[in-house]
């Protein structure tokens, strides 16, 4: 009998043991659940970039986070959308040279610029993200660009001030023609009416009234 309730009580010692441990457990986690409950905040939401081809297009972005490290990554797509999983395409596709660190060390706020190098052309769709690698919490803005080739441009606007010069050049030269015929049009007549003139004068000597 006494056997037995030496064994009951080690029996709740240990439940008790492992009871504690539980909670330990459970108190551990809740803690660290509490420490990373934290967030990332940016602003703005879209950066609107606008330029030439090869230039660098920067944008200023303010950066909120409880947390001191900050991974930040670039998707694209080839659709103005905001699902984040219809940007998969990659950097070397497209041509995009990123000039931003991709690790980032903040103490709760910093103001950040972001540069892109754009090697082609044309309309781009983007989400940067930051990511906070010990947690779930993430955040992110749309990217929207407009890139254009100056070079090209200024053949096309070359080539029409020469054709429309060459327009200009070419009827100041048939003005200048005409100008020329003119005078030589009008001593001609001017030849004429004088010897319609003399034939009359003679016409009137031979044959008076």
């Amino acid at each position: 009998m006494i056997s037995l309730i030496i064994m009951v009580k080690l029996y709740s010692l240990q439940c008790l043991h492992k009871l504690k441990n539980i909670l330990f457990i459970f108190v551990l986690i809740s803690s660290l659940t509490l420490l990373n409950a934290g967030e990332i905040k940016i602003s703005p939401t879209k950066i609107n970039l606008y330029g030439n081809l090869n230039d660098k297009l920067c944008d200023n972005i303010k950066i909120y986070s409880d947390y001191n490290i900050i991974n930040v990554e670039t998707k694209w797509s080839n659709k103005n959308s905001h699902n984040l999983i219809e940007y998969n395409i990659s950097l070397d596709n497209l041509g995009i040279i990123e000039e931003f660190n991709k690790t980032i060390y903040i103490k709760s706020y910093d103001n950040r610029e972001f540069c892109f190098i754009f090697t082609k052309p044309g309309k781009y769709n983007g989400a940067l993200v930051f990511l906070n690698n010990q947690s779930f919490v993430g955040a992110g803005l749309w990217i929207s660009a407009k890139v254009i080739d100056n070079s090209t441009e200024n053949n096309i606007n070359s080539r029409l001030i020469s054709i429309t010069g060459n327009i200009i050049k070419e009827k100041i030269d048939n003005n200048f023609n005409f100008l020329l015929v003119l005078p030589s049009f009008l001593l001609l007549l001017l030849l004429i009416l004088i010897i319609k003139y003399n034939l009359s004068a003679e016409n009137l000597e031979k044959f008076p009234e």
